[in-house]
């Protein structure tokens, strides 16, 4: 059924190309006197893109990177760093994936109601930062409920980014370069999901004293970049409204 659906889509496709105009057999078509390549876009058109959406693309893939980076070690990180039982080392992780399941969407409402997507990296940016101090503050050998208060900041730092780095990238991209542009974003963040565990596994096993206390200053230089990625991303996106006098979007 999947072949069939993939043979009917792209029968649709065509077909909705003969209407417009004539398909040629170089892969471009003709509507009318105008002819536009319909081929799949190659790695020249990087060069076309500006600052700012090169900002956006590192940052979410950054942004990514960091917080799978932790969601697939949390179980064992919270088990042996606070020496928390398996059960309740899970269900304190789980506290993340429910304020996202609510706040993803409802923060998507506030970034299509206000605007500035910058504002909200910062924020988001912040949150993850507060939360790894915080993680690193706590006594190593006992668990309290101050544990849920930086993993709540973790699921305030995935809420906040990941409702809107998705929309931010094509609108800084022009509308030819946006395929593009999610795609590169999508390589760059496949590779970061990738190394960065292979990363943090040999950061573990050198640490002599406790991994995980080398595996938190990791997180913490990764969110101290991001948040340079995310203020470099702010003063030119603000120098661009300037230079075309308007708001924030």
């Amino acid at each position: 059924s999947i072949v069939l659906n993939t043979f009917e889509v792209k029968s649709e496709k065509i077909k909705a190309q003969i209407e417009r105009g004539n398909l040629l057999s170089n892969g471009e078509t003709e509507v009318g006197d105008r002819k536009t390549n319909s081929k799949s876009v190659s790695f020249g058109d990087l060069k076309e893109f500006n600052i700012i959406l090169w900002l956006c693309i590192i940052i979410g893939a950054l942004f990514y990177m960091l917080y799978f980076g932790f969601t697939n070690i949390g179980s064992n990180f919270l088990q042996e760093y606070y020496l928390i039982e398996y059960k309740t080392a899970n269900d304190f992780l789980s506290i993340i994936y429910y304020i996202a399941a609510v706040g993803v969407p409802t923060f998507g409402l506030f970034v299509d109601k206000i605007g500035n997507r910058d504002m909200f990296f910062t924020v988001g940016t912040l949150s993850g930062l507060v939360a790894f101090f915080q993680f690193l503050a706590l006594e190593q050998t006992t668990y309290s409920s101050a544990i849920i208060l930086p993993l709540v900041l973790v699921a305030l730092y995935y809420c906040s980014i990941s409702s809107n780095i998705w929309s931010a990238i094509p609108m800084c991209a022009d509308k030819r370069l946006q395929g593009t542009a999610l795609g590169m974003f999508s390589i760059l963040k496949n590779i970061g999901q990738a190394l960065f565990p292979l990363l943090l596994g040999k950061v573990k096993d050198m640490s002599s004293i406790n991994g995980y206390h080398g595996v938190l200053i990791c997180f913490q230089i990764g969110f101290g970049c991001l948040l340079a990625l995310v203020m470099l991303l702010r003063h030119f996106v603000a120098k661009e409204n300037h230079h075309l006098g308007r708001g924030n979007e």
